[in-house]
């Protein structure tokens, strides 16, 4: 079976000038019916949307990451983030689950939405700011925000992220969680030599025959282990 899910944001300007960035060397063609002057050759294609001031001082800037659509959020200082509201249309129900994601079911299955984070560059560090999902009538979700610096701009980026954990032989991830503070706990199978390990590890190379065990923990940035 199939669905349609539409996304509709309430209250948002209705004269919005859509600006194509990052273009992409990929080009599209489409060739339908039988007339030439109908058809699109060599169409561009961008990595990139912005909708400049979806809501006042809120620009959306929509991009393709990981094969998921991303939305984020720039709030300059002036704009209010609880005035982004969003309609599920065509949504059978949401939920919010632990994990803070949010659950859109739809007649077809349901959809998962990363959970919130949001932050600010403050000084040449990145400062983060407590935020969630918050559900209304209608099928409405807005994003509560916590306290942040008025005067400087302020993102709000559902999590999309990813790293490289392995080695040069066959590794497969098995389980993964994320503790409180966000680092990240991988369980893993390999027969790699090369693994990544730290020092102190319980082994730090592949004891041959069967895969070895390997649990992996990295900082919240993925940036480490």
């Amino acid at each position: 079976s199939q669905a349609i899910l539409r996304l509709q944001f309430q209250g948002a300007r209705r004269d919005i000038k859509v600006r194509a960035l990052a273009e992409s060397p990929a080009r599209f063609s489409y060739f339908r019916g039988s007339d030439p002057e109908k058809w699109i050759s060599g169409a561009p294609a961008y990595e990139k949307l912005l909708y400049p001031d979806l809501y006042p001082e809120i620009d959306l800037l929509v991009s393709g990451q990981a094969g998921k659509l991303k939305n984020e959020y720039i709030v300059r200082p002036g704009g209010d983030p609880s005035a982004i509201a969003i309609r599920f249309l065509g949504a059978k129900g949401l939920e919010i689950n632990p994990r803070g994601q949010l659950r859109i079911h739809i007649s077809s299955g349901t959809i998962t939405e990363d959970a919130p984070e949001c932050y600010q560059e403050i000084g040449g560090r990145r400062v983060p700011v407590g935020a969630s999902y918050r559900i209304e009538e209608g099928h409405t979700v807005r994003i509560d925000v916590g306290a942040y610096q008025k005067d400087a701009e302020l993102i709000i980026d559902p999590v999309i992220y990813s790293t490289f954990l392995g080695g040069s032989e066959s590794d497969y991830g098995l389980a993964m969680d994320v503790d409180l503070i966000g680092n990240v706990y991988v369980a893993s199978i390999t027969s790699s030599n090369d693994f990544s390990v730290t020092a102190g590890a319980y082994a730090t190379t592949y004891n041959g025959g069967a895969y070895d065990i390997v649990v992996s923990k990295l900082n919240s940035s993925l940036s480490a282990l």
